[in-house]
C-alpha cells in the first residue's frame, strides 16, 4: 500500500461554497480559486512521488476542497483503462464503520442543541426543517436530491471510492486535546524557544482565547463566522471580541491544532500543515509561529518548518491589476495540472513492477532509512522529467521537492512537498525552527529580479509519520 499524505489544505472550514442561497457570500472568490490550485497542486505532488491522501470521514463528506479535487481525480482515473489505483484513502472514527454510517451522524447532529453540524459544503441543511433531515439520515437518496449537483455528484462519485476498506491507523500516543493546548497557551506560560517573535505571537493568542474563553472551540467555524461568539452577552463577534490580528492567530492556532489531533489519531500518515494565505510577509510569518505553537501544543513529535512558501503564485504586475487576466492566467493552471495529473494517474494504473512504482518505493525506504536518498531521490526525479514532457517542472531546490506549473515570464505557481523528502545534505536550511523568522521572506529577491507582483503565498510545517512495519 502508498505512504499516506495527510494534508490540512482539505479542512473543510477553509473554503465554503459560492452562491448558496442563504449562506453568506465568499468574500474573494480568486482566493477560493487559489486555494483550490493549492490543494490540487498539493494532491498532485503527493500522487507524483507514490502517494496516497488519507481523508477524515468529516472532510470526505463537507470538504468543498476535498470533493472538488476527488471529483476531477476520480473522473481522471476512470478514463484510464483498467486502473485500479486509490489515490485517496478513508479515516473513520468515532465508531463508525462506514463511510455512509458517518454520513448519518453528521446529518444526526444538524439540529443539535449542544454540538449542532455546520456544513460548509452544504449550509443549506441548518435551514431544512428538523423532519427533513432525519428523512435524509433514513435514506441517503433524499439527501442527494435536495443538494445542488456540484456538492451532490462528487459526493456520490467519493460513497463509490469509500465502500473499500478504510485505512488502519496507529495512533501517536501521548498527545493532548484541543481543549488542553487552549487552556495552557491562555495561561501564556514562557516556554525557550529559538522562534522569533513567539512570544509576541503566544502573547496575542493568550489574550484572544482569554477573552473568547477557552471552553468556546468546539465549533471552530464560528471563528469565521459573522455572528454572535457563544456566551457573550453582549452578542458581539469574534472579529469586534478580538480584533483582526488576533483572531487570524487565534484561528490559525486553533485549525493547526484541531489538524495535529486527527493527523496524530491517524499515525501513519506523514502530515502537513499550511498557514491560511495571504500576501503580507509579516502576517505570514506570524502565522507560520502560531502554526508551529499548535503543532508543538498537541504532539510530542516535533513539527519541521519548511524553508520557503509551500505555496506560491505569483504574475507579471500588468496581469495583477487586471481581474479578468488574473482569472484566465488561474484557470490555465489548473488546465496544465490536469494535463499532469492524466500522466500520473497512467503511471499509477501500471503494475507495482513498473519503473515507477519501484521507484517511489524506492524513495520511500531511503527516506526511512536515511540512506542513499540523493540517488533515490535523482532517480524519481529523472523518471518524472521524462514521463511528464514539460507538462510541469519538478525539482529538488531550496530544501524541497517542487512542483512548478506556468512559464517564468507569465503567471507561475510553486508548491513544495515535505521537507523530509530531502537529505540533510540537500534540505539546506531545513532542520533549525529558527528559519520561520525567515520564510515569508525567502522568495523575494527573485520575485524582485523578474518583476513579478504575488498573488497568494502559503507556509507549511511538516509532521513525520509513525513508523511502523506494512502499512
Amino acid at each position: 500500500m502508498p505512504t499516506l499524505q495527510y494534508l490540512e489544505s482539505l479542512d473543510s472550514v477553509r473554503v465554503t461554497r459560492l452562491h448558496v442561497v442563504g449562506a453568506a457570500p465568499q468574500p474573494d472568490s480568486d482566493q477560493v480559486r487559489l486555494a483550490r490550485l493549492q490543494v490540487f497542486m498539493e494532491v498532485l505532488l503527493a500522487l507524483a512521488v507514490g502517494r496516497a491522501v488519507v481523508v477524515p470521514q468529516s472532510y470526505a463528506f463537507d470538504s468543498v476542497s476535498f470533493l472538488t479535487i476527488a471529483d476531477q481525480v476520480l473522473h481522471a482515473r476512470g478514463q484510464v483503462a483498467g486502473s485500479r489505483d486509490q489515490p485517496f484513502r478513508l479515516h473513520l472514527f468515532g465508531g463508525v464503520t462506514t463511510f455512509d454510517e458517518a454520513i448519518r451522524a453528521m446529518l444526526a447532529r444538524v439540529h443539535d442543541p449542544v454540538r449542532p453540524f455546520h456544513s460548509s459544503a452544504m449550509p443549506e441543511l441548518s435551514l431544512l426543517d428538523p423532519s427533513q433531515v432525519a428523512a435524509m439520515d433514513c435514506d441517503l437518496r433524499r439527501l442527494h436530491a435536495a443538494l445542488d449537483p456540484e456538492v451532490s455528484e462528487p459526493l456520490k462519485l467519493v460513497r463509490q471510492e469509500f465502500v473499500t476498506q478504510p485505512v488502519t491507523p496507529v495512533p501517536r500516543t501521548g498527545g493532548r486535546a484541543l481543549p488542553e493546548a487552549l487552556a495552557e497557551i491562555a495561561r501564556a506560560e514562557p516556554r525557550p524557544s529559538e522562534l522569533a517573535d513567539e512570544a509576541d505571537v503566544r502573547a496575542l493568542i493568550a489574550d484572544a482565547v482569554q477573552r473568547l474563553g477557552p471552553t468556546n472551540f468546539a465549533q471552530r467555524s464560528r471563528l469565521r463566522q459573522d455572528r454572535p461568539w457563544p456566551s457573550d452577552l453582549d452578542g458581539r463577534t469574534p472579529l469586534e471580541l478580538v480584533g483582526e490580528e488576533r483572531l487570524s492567530l487565534v484561528t490559525e492556532f486553533v485549525d493547526s491544532a484541531y489538524n495535529r489531533v486527527v493527523a496524530d489519531s491517524i499515525g501513519i500518515a506523514e502530515a502537513t500543515f499550511s498557514t491560511d494565505p495571504g500576501t503580507d510577509a509579516g502576517r505570514q510569518r506570524a502565522r507560520a509561529v502560531a502554526q508551529h505553537l499548535a503543532v508543538s501544543a498537541i504532539g510530542d513529535e516535533p513539527g519541521l518548518p519548511m524553508v520557503g512558501p509551500l505555496f506560491d503564485v505569483q504574475v507579471r504586475p500588468e496581469t495583477f491589476g487586471d481581474a479578468a487576466v488574473r482569472r484566465r492566467e488561474v484557470e490555465a493552471l489548473h488546465e496544465r495540472g490536469a494535463e499532469v495529473l492524466q500522466r500520473l494517474l497512467h503511471l499509477r494504473a501500471q503494475d507495482r513492477q513498473a519503473p515507477f512504482w519501484r521507484s517511489a518505493s524506492a524513495l520511500e525506504q531511503s527516506l526511512r532509512s536515511g540512506e542513499g536518498t540523493q540517488h533515490a531521490l535523482d532517480r524519481h526525479l529523472s523518471l518524472l522529467s521524462r514521463e511528464l514532457s514539460g507538462a510541469a517542472g519538478l525539482d529538488a531546490s531550496d530544501g524541497r521537492l517542487q512542483l512548478r506549473l506556468g512559464r517564468l515570464g507569465s503567471v507561475g505557481a510553486v508548491a513544495a512537498v515535505a521537507a523530509d523528502y530531502l537529505p540533510p545534505a540537500v534540505a539546506l536550511g531545513v532542520g533549525g525552527v529558527a528559519a520561520l523568522s525567515e520564510l515569508a521572506d525567502l522568495a523575494a529577491p527573485l520575485q524582485q529580479r523578474l518583476g513579478r507582483r504575488r498573488l497568494t503565498q502559503v507556509l507549511g510545517e511538516v509532521v513525520a509519520p509513525v513508523r511502523v512495519g506494512a502499512r
